[in-house]
């Protein structure tokens, strides 16, 4: 009986440092941080930095980081490296945000999942020194998670200031907002020479709108081809009340691609029926294929409509 109560208190001690292990796993395979590499993070809308005045809650802002990497560290480029977003960022984009040199040498890719930014690291960032890095990406917010009486401090850690946060002042929309292709809608046709007209009809299901946000992102084998832009404001019926021909302003990504944002304001319903006030936008404009046309012709993307029904 002694023997098999020592062999039994034997085997419960084994089990207990095998459990005990455990955490001890854990914190060895947890990624590190990228906060370390943090200098700076600036949160802007069309407007510029973002200030005091309050924002649509169903508006885009566009995060700016800026990383650097001191001389003589050696980062393991086998390894993730994470930090989190602000619980009020909604970020929905799926494709990976490329670190690159001037010259196009691939220095590392962001991925943005589950409000975490994870970046991976080429093994040539070790070759470099002076290394600084920059990227942004917009996002849209977790109305849930927004204080519209106070507003809120939008955590963004920093190397030298872990508590760093950007205060945005918010205003509430009414309800939802549009979503699916009667939302928003986006043709294209490959003319000759390497030319890509795109129409874009905005709100054809006939909601209102009001604050419209309008955010296009193309890739950097295009680039827009000036006085090409036309701007079409239509009634419930679909006929064309107003046209503009302002160029649209496409600014360049940290990622080798270039985004335009346009404001159209407020567009009114179906139900309340005007032959005079916008109900629907179709925008037309052109790019020219700088590379690769044959396999990669339309590398152009277009945000979901923001605004407030």
């Amino acid at each position: 009986m002694k023997k098999i109560t020592n062999q039994l208190l034997l085997f419960i001690l084994m089990l207990g440092s095998i459990l005990n292990l455990t955490p001890l796993v854990s914190a060895e395979t947890k990624s590190p941080s990228a906060i370390q590499f943090v200098d700076q993070v600036v949160l802007s809308n069309n407007n510029g930095p973002i200030s005091s005045n309050k924002i649509r809650d169903a508006s885009l802002v566009n995060a700016t980081y800026t990383l650097s990497i001191p001389n003589g560290t050696v980062i393991d480029t086998a390894q993730t490296y994470s930090m989190p977003l602000p619980q009020e960022l909604k970020y929905t984009g799926t494709a990976p945000i490329f670190l690159t040199k001037e010259d196009g040498t691939l220095l590392g890719s962001v991925t943005i999942q589950n409000n975490m930014l994870n970046i991976v690291f080429e093994p040539v960032i070790n070759n470099l020194s002076n290394r600084t890095l920059f990227f942004n990406f917009w996002s849209g917010f977790n109305k849930n998670t927004l204080n519209y009486d106070m507003g809120n401090d939008l955590a963004f850690p920093t190397k030298n200031n872990l508590n760093n946060s950007i205060h945005v002042n918010f205003s509430k929309s009414s309800s939802g907002e549009g979503s699916g292709n009667s939302a928003i809608a986006k043709t294209l046709h490959y003319e000759a020479n390497n030319i890509v007209s795109w129409t874009i009809t905005i709100n054809n299901g006939g909601y209102e709108v009001s604050d419209v946000n309008f955010v296009d992102t193309m890739g950097n084998t295009q680039d827009y081809i000036p006085g090409s832009t036309s701007i079409h404001y239509r009634n419930y019926k679909n006929t064309v009340i107003k046209t503009e021909s302002t160029d649209l302003v496409f600014n360049p990504n940290a990622d080798g691609s270039q985004s335009t944002s346009l404001n159209l304001g407020h567009l009114h319903g179906d139900t309340e029926a005007s032959l005079t006030e916008p109900n629907s936008v179709v925008i037309h404009y052109q790019t020219k294929l700088k590379s690769n046309p044959l396999n990669n012709k339309y590398p152009n993307q277009v945000f979901p409509m923001m605004g407030q029904l």
